[in-house]
């Protein structure tokens, strides 16, 4: 049977009277029924490259639920770095939006992981094969994609390489 990948899932909703726009939060997950079985990727997703969508495309073929958490700005920043992320919270969710996810999450720190996984009670976890050696806090199976894997870091360093050769103007 052929599962026809849904865009229609997203949620928005604004906290504290602000014109920000904030995606679901693990909370708005409590008391929902979702389609069996539910696979969860979560991650930065900052520029969005081939591997990435992969993965993506490989946990949306085992799910009845995609759900991807996504780390806010703050939680990648002080994970990878002050110059992280490189697009914002709300750039890197609507590039995701394109994605065959039914919901996205956004993850400002442990604890919200910790709150999704017993909220939603994945079956299935699907992350980069970098993760291969990291033990998981977490019941659900893990599943490990990434053939041919990059990350971001080592596109934004490429990126530098060819486009950034001399920082001086004046130098010629």
């Amino acid at each position: 049977m052929s599962r026809k990948p849904r865009f229609d899932n997203f949620y928005f909703h604004r906290e504290r009277n602000t014109d920000e726009v904030e995606w679901l939060r693990p909370t708005a997950f409590s008391g929902m029924t979702l389609r069996s079985p539910v696979v969860l990727i979560n991650g930065a997703f900052d520029i969005l490259h081939a591997p990435h969508m992969r993965m993506i495309f490989a946990a949306r073929h085992k799910a009845g639920t995609l759900i991807c958490a996504l780390d806010s700005d703050e939680k990648v920043a002080k994970a990878k770095g002050p110059e992280r992320p490189i697009l914002s919270f709300i750039e890197r969710a609507t590039c995701l939006n394109y994605m065959p996810v039914d919901f996205i999450v956004e993850i400002r720190n442990e604890k919200d992981m910790r709150d999704l996984m017993e909220i939603v009670k994945p079956d299935l976890r699907v992350q980069g094969a970098d993760y291969r050696d990291k033990p998981s806090r977490y019941t659900a199976e893990k599943m490990l994609v990434r053939e041919g894997a990059m990350h971001t870091t080592e596109l934004v360093d490429r990126i530098k390489e060819r486009y950034v050769k001399n920082s001086d103007p004046l130098a010629s």
